[in-house]
């Protein structure tokens, strides 16, 4: 098993995430296996050994990446990226005890991101349309003139929040990596410690309010302000989305069918983006219902 592999020492840690980030430039959810692994090592040992093993990791991805793909930066990126965000949010999960403050952490550190982004780059739009461009290029070229013109007119919309869809993309990445050191460590050395933990996340009210005074201010139409808004409001909602998923998985745990109907569930999570909506207003719903105490539940799964 990866986990008890990853917890013989130092040398299996530095390793495994190593070559996991590596792989991911070719298959990239391996960057959630790379990410859990400095979760697990930080949830366990510590915060001052996960760091030795993010900072040993970044170095020799540099030079792995220098002679065998001949990125060298891609390691630097990575750490910036991924490691280090995992790493504070292992480190504040381990010292608080507290899923919800971890991922809301990762949620406002995405937010602050695309806030400064926006504050140091003149037009985040005309940036993110010349890189998708650039990167769909051969895909347009491949089309008529006017399923060119369309795609072109759809990018054009899509580039003014792509900083939020980003920092969406990545926080889903990430909250996924905590939840998979997590239950690595569960398994380990505490058996079902991570289905109670899991099944409890329900937003505070607070985050709440904040999320919706983001999304009407993305409504009202005022240029820079509103797109600014918009982008922050996308990260924010993955948490309503993960507190949304933990309320279905905790109803659906109440049925007798309660593995095929979890099972179907987060199938359709990764292949049906029109039920995204709906869960997300679960999470919001919960926040002030508080859904769970009208569920009961025989046996938790």
């Amino acid at each position: 098993m990866l986990s008890a592999y990853v917890m013989k020492g130092r040398f299996q840690a530095v390793a495994a995430a190593t070559v996991f980030a590596l792989l991911s430039l070719v298959l990239p959810p391996l960057t959630i296996l790379s990410s859990a692994i400095v979760a697990l090592v930080t949830l366990r040992k510590g915060r001052t050994e996960g760091f030795i093993v993010v900072a040993i990791a970044a170095i020799a991805g540099v030079v792995l990446g220098e002679f065998s793909a001949g990125v060298p930066y891609y390691a630097v990126t990575y750490f910036l990226i991924q490691w280090l965000p995992i790493w504070l949010a292992a480190t504040l999960l381990r010292e608080t005890g507290s899923p919800l403050k971890a991922i809301s952490f990762l949620a406002f550190l995405g937010a602050a991101a695309i806030v400064l982004f926006y504050l140091f780059v003149d037009s985040p739009a005309e940036e993110w349309t010349a890189i998708l461009k650039t990167v769909l290029e051969p895909i347009v070229e491949m089309g008529s003139e006017v399923e060119q013109g369309v795609l072109l007119e759809n990018l054009e919309v899509v580039s003014h929040y792509m900083s939020g869809i980003v920092v969406m993309s990545s926080l889903a990445s990430l909250a996924l990596a905590l939840f998979l050191g997590r239950w690595w460590q569960a398994n380990l050395y505490n058996p079902g410690g991570f289905g109670q933990e899991l099944l409890a996340l329900r937003m505070p009210k607070n985050i709440a309010i904040f999320t919706l005074v983001v999304i009407v201010f993305s409504l009202l139409g005022l240029g820079f302000l509103s797109e600014l808004a918009g982008n922050v409001a996308l990260p924010m909602l993955v948490l309503y989305l993960i507190a949304g998923v933990s309320v279905l998985h905790l109803m659906l745990s109440a049925s007798k069918a309660r593995r095929f109907l979890l099972m179907g569930m987060y199938l359709m999570l990764f292949i049906i983006p029109h039920i995204l909506p709906p869960i997300i207003l679960v999470g919001f719903a919960d926040t002030w219902l508080d859904l769970r105490k009208y569920i009961r539940v025989e046996n938790n799964s």
